[in-house]
């Protein structure tokens, strides 16, 4: 009996045997220089541009309870 396919198997391209999967990436639209670009940063930058990124959502979530 075959296994049934899921979403994810076939999303990650596990059916196409050979196919890069960074060209796979790409060709979803996920920005792969970006990702690039933060794994070159070091974790403790990682996390404080997150932190920043994080900070300013919730300023902006609480700006707009405000109006």
């Amino acid at each position: 009996m075959a296994a049934k396919k899921t979403q994810s198997d076939s999303q990650s391209g596990k059916d196409r045997p050979g196919e890069d999967p960074i060209q796979a990436a790409i060709d979803y639209g996920i920005d792969i220089e970006l990702l690039r670009d933060n794994l070159a940063r070091s974790y403790a930058e990682r996390i404080r541009r997150h932190q920043i990124a994080l900070d300013t959502m919730q300023k902006l979530m609480k700006a707009r309870e405000v109006e």
